[in-house]
């Protein structure tokens, strides 16, 4: 699956030209949705943020750097004794572009993550780990003008919790993206 991932991501950066050209723009985008914790213990799915800042460096290639921060989630068992895990991540990626019409694109995403978990509970324990992990993701934008697109992607930043965690941090988001 993630040679198919890489395979299409590369694809996406030698795509033909899009029709509005952002070559040399910075852009900002904020993205919002839900997150996922595979094998986390049934800790529920919450929500996250991300704010992103980019630079087009051709009209089908971008970089991008992103922070993103989850919601706590809050795991509590039948004696009342609860466990909250924050985590948040600062993401690099070359982002490519595929433009399908002037309207719409594919995205694909291929960089790094680092993710820092911080886990509590209400009987005094508590703890902190963060990893340094490769990153993808994949979506689609519909350009509403050559300034302003809305977008939603899936990105996978690996495991969160340091680098003997199991957990692995994902999330869907809907968003918009502004050129400058």
């Amino acid at each position: 699956m993630n040679k198919i991932a890489i395979v299409a991501l590369l694809s996406a950066f030698v795509a033909a030209p899009a029709l509005a050209d952002n070559t040399g723009k910075f852009y900002g985008a904020l993205d919002a949705g839900k997150a996922s914790f595979n094998d986390a213990g049934g800790f529920p799915n919450p929500g996250v943020f991300r704010i992103s800042g980019g630079y087009h460096v051709t009209p089908t290639m971008a970089v991008e750097a992103s922070y993103s921060k989850n919601a706590d989630s809050t795991l509590t068992d039948t004696t009342g004794a609860s466990a909250t895990i924050s985590a948040h991540s600062i993401q690099f990626a070359a982002v490519g572009s595929f433009p399908m019409n002037s309207e719409f694109d594919f995205i694909g995403k291929l960089g790094i993550a680092n993710n820092t978990a911080d886990a509590s509970s209400n009987i005094g324990s508590s703890f902190s780990a963060s990893s340094t992990n490769l990153m993808f993701g994949l979506g689609a934008q519909y350009n509403l003008n050559s300034q302003t697109g809305i977008r939603v992607q899936y990105d996978n930043y690996g495991k969160v919790g340091g680098s003997n965690g199991t957990a692995k941090g994902s999330d869907i988001t809907l968003g918009v993206a502004y050129n400058f």
